[in-house]
């Protein structure tokens, strides 16, 4: 693994992590009555960050693939007509092609890491549920 690839994941370890630290200390996960209650409460606030994450990989990668480019087209046509009314937008298929040549890859470490939380309260969830 190259450095950039590491220091992505460490980024995307680091935001769910904060999201797993703000879910813990708004929920009182160590002030539980009962350990069962606890990991009931871990399960949730793995959760958070599961679906945080991985929410954000999977619309990046559905953006990736062009899905919100007729979308972004119909936004961008009516707010410059509202902000340069004689202003020519250009057409659709030429708006396509230089959205497709100019597009970013997706977020596979937001994903990756947002299944990783998701598989930790699962983990939770069966500790939970035996205990």
């Amino acid at each position: 693994m190259d450095k950039t690839n590491l220091i992505k994941y460490l980024i995307h370890i680091g935001v769910g992590l904060l999201l797993f630290g703000v879910c813990v200390s708004t929920r009182g996960v160590f002030d539980a009555a009962s350990t069962q209650e606890m990991f009931g409460l871990l399960s949730d606030c793995f959760l958070v960050p599961g679906l945080v994450m991985g929410g954000i990989g999977l619309l990046s990668w559905v953006g990736s693939e062009g899905t919100f480019t007729m979308l972004r087209y119909g936004f961008s046509m009516v707010f410059n007509r509202l902000i340069h009314p004689k202003e020519q937008f250009p057409g659709y298929y030429e708006y396509a092609t230089q959205r497709n040549e100019e597009r970013k890859p997706w977020l596979k470490h937001s994903l990756i890491v947002g299944t990783g939380f998701f598989v930790l309260s699962l983990i939770s969830l069966g500790i939970y549920a035996v205990i």
